[in-house]
């Protein structure tokens, strides 16, 4: 949560465990050389510490007050560079970073530190991120602006190892007082790197084709060859790819990238009438260094792609959606934030790839309450045109004062909270509730704590109670974003009950309506929504001009817009724009070797996008 209002890209975070099943000699010992008693306990730029955890918002706030002191103290800028690379090979990972003094200061003597920790680890029923798999240090000595030390490591694999998850880092940090660390960079991939741009693809009446898209770029120093191939196919769909403009291809293809370069590549399926949701895997292996990358993507036909984020930690309350979604056949993913995602919900990119969301959070538990990054991600997909189901009995009791996500994109301008209502009616000539009759089961009457809504302007009831609670509404943002609100458990709707509608009628009913073929309110039939980033570059790497896309939402456009460059080390470089822009998308191009300025050296640069609603980075990498 803080890593984001401060800027994710702006930190390296990564978990030393000391006890368990990811501990290891090397993490005891850091954790030792810090002096740390006590778990959980976070370190801030390796100086400062917090040790423990009260509630997020306390904890919070002590992480970021100590970031915004750390960056008062140095002014955002370090007087050292780190650039490097490393292999994650299937035996070996080898990685090398040099360590160079661009300002004056006395760094005599410092540790280099090169970090390995994978992510996505499953242990105990959990996802794990972050986890330190294996620690290098070496004592340096930088005193002279322009003196550069070269630090080199191979590790081998440990079988436990996803080797496809490790990442490497590198840091520059004093061994003595404070221990303070004056630069880190995420490491490079030092033979390619794949990037896919698209995952998820719904063809809504099927008997259609899927076009799925990426990049392979050589980010060697060398032309690098390479085999391409579908490493998964989605069933029996024909299914065939393209590579940098020539093909098409259906089996193992190889193809040579000059160094630098960028092969953009294509998948193809061809689907039938079947109603069914598969996936498929196109993997790229490097044939110079034996490692290889996938891009797995996902195609729903026959129906919507659909999102369902259970959020309720680590209670099963989502069992009647999920109930209700299977009775209906409807294609859907599931995003379980407790047990799955080490508590992280999905962001703007993952939503976005989703024609609708329905995201649940249950029973009343103040755990589970969105946080506001949740809030403003939410806004941002509805205000995109994203189309949203929420249901949540613990919202509002979150909620205080004006909030965007809940005033303007639910459409909630008021609300009542506990009404504990055991029925629910629908408003006639409702699109949604027409006609409906729902009984409410609790079991625990204290459970029953439903709240009742005030619809905003332009909001309209769809379910209200015998005694007048108004316990759902629809809301229509901009030309396309829709949002439905239910202030209740939805899994306490009796499916059982004598005379009354069950959960599936509702819920078919609430995507009926979210996802109306209406052109003014939905995406095009069968492409599937898709949100562009606010900020994004291509080519990347960057060799010789680029285009920076920006895509403004009106509330982005409401103040002044700035674009800066900042080198790898965080310090603005260049001034791109500054002034005002229209909402939609604008394009500005970048050459690095303008004439008159100073020649730009290769490394990972970055893109800094500010705005009344917030602060957006993307990455640049250069290669001269």
């Amino acid at each position: 949560m803080v890593e984001e209002e401060f800027g994710s890209d702006r930190f390296l975070h990564f978990e030393y465990h000391i006890a368990h099943e990811f501990a290891t000699s090397e993490t005891v010992a850091r954790a030792n050389w810090y002096g740390i008693s006590g778990a959980p306990t976070v370190r801030i730029d390796g100086k400062d510490q917090v040790t423990g955890a009260s509630d997020c918002d306390q904890t919070s706030a002590a992480y970021r007050a100590l970031i915004q002191d750390r960056l008062d103290e140095t002014g955002g800028i370090t007087p050292v560079e780190i650039e490097g690379e490393f292999l994650p090979l299937e035996t070996e990972i080898s990685a090398s970073a040099i360590f160079r003094l661009v300002d004056p200061a006395d760094l005599a003597p410092h540790r280099a530190t090169i970090l390995f920790y994978e992510d996505d680890v499953v242990w105990d029923g959990r996802h794990w991120q972050e986890v330190v798999r294996k620690i290098h240090d070496e004592t340096v000595t930088l005193e002279n602006v322009g003196d550069e030390v070269l630090v080199e490591t191979t590790v081998p694999v440990d079988p436990s190892w996803n080797v496809r998850n490790i990442h490497a880092v590198a840091y520059l940090q004093e061994t003595t007082d404070s221990k303070q660390i004056h630069q880190g960079a995420l490491l490079p991939f030092a033979d390619f790197d794949l990037q896919p741009e698209t995952e998820i693809v719904s063809l809504l009446e099927g008997s259609d084709e899927a076009i799925y898209t990426g990049q392979i770029i050589n980010q060697g120093g060398e032309p690098g060859l390479f085999e391409v191939d579908l490493a998964e196919f989605p069933g029996d769909w024909p299914t065939e790819f393209f590579l940098c403009g020539s093909g098409p291809f259906v089996g193992p293809t190889q193809l040579e990238i000059e160094a630098g370069e960028t092969c953009n590549y294509e998948v193809h399926v061809a689907t039938d009438a079947e109603r069914d949701l598969r996936a498929g895997r196109f993997e790229v292996r490097s044939l110079d260094t034996g490692r290889s990358m996938s891009h797995e993507f996902r195609l729903f036909n026959g129906g919507a792609s659909l999102l369902l984020v259970d959020d309720d930690a680590s209670n099963d309350d989502e069992i009647a959606i999920v109930d209700a979604l299977t009775a209906n056949e409807t294609l859907f993913d599931s995003w379980d934030v407790f047990h799955d995602h080490y508590q992280s919900s999905p962001d703007l990119d993952v939503l976005s790839g989703y024609d609708a969301v329905i995201w649940q959070t249950g029973f009343d538990l103040a755990s589970v309450i969105l946080d506001r990054f949740d809030r403003a991600t939410l806004r941002h997909y509805v205000e995109a045109g994203g189309k949203l189901f929420f249901t949540s009995q613990n919202h509002l009791n979150g909620v205080e004062g004006e909030d965007p996500f809940t005033n303007e994109s639910l459409g909630a301008a008021a609300w009542s909270l506990e009404e504990g209502y055991t029925a629910l009616d629908g408003v006639g000539g409702d699109p949604i509730g027409d006609g409906l009759h729902i009984e409410l089961d609790f079991n625990i009457p204290f459970y029953n704590q439903g709240d009742g809504l005030v619809p905003a302007d332009g909001a309209e009831e769809c379910l209200v109670s015998p005694e007048g609670a108004i316990a759902m509404i629809r809301n229509e943002v901009g030309d396309e974003g829709r949002a439905v609100f239910m202030p209740a458990a939805f899994h306490a709707i009796d499916a059982d009950a004598p005379g009354a509608d069950g959960p599936a009628l509702l819920i078919q009913r609430v995507l009926d309506w979210l996802l109306a073929a209406d052109p003014t309110a939905v995406a095009e039939a069968g492409s599937g929504l898709r949100i562009r980033p606010a900020l994004s570059i291509a080519p990347t790497p960057v060799v010789g001009r680029a285009s920076i896309r920006l895509d403004l939402t009106p509330a982005m456009a409401e103040g002044p817009v700035r674009l800066d460059l900042l080198d790898p080390a965080g310090r603005r470089v260049r001034t791109l724009w500054a002034g005002t822009l229209d909402p939609g998308q604008t394009e500005i191009e970048w050459v690095p070797r303008s004439a008159g300025r100073p020649a730009l050296e290769s490394g990972i640069y970055f893109l800094r996008l500010q705005t009344v609603q917030g602060v957006t980075a993307a990455k640049a990498p250069l290669i001269r």
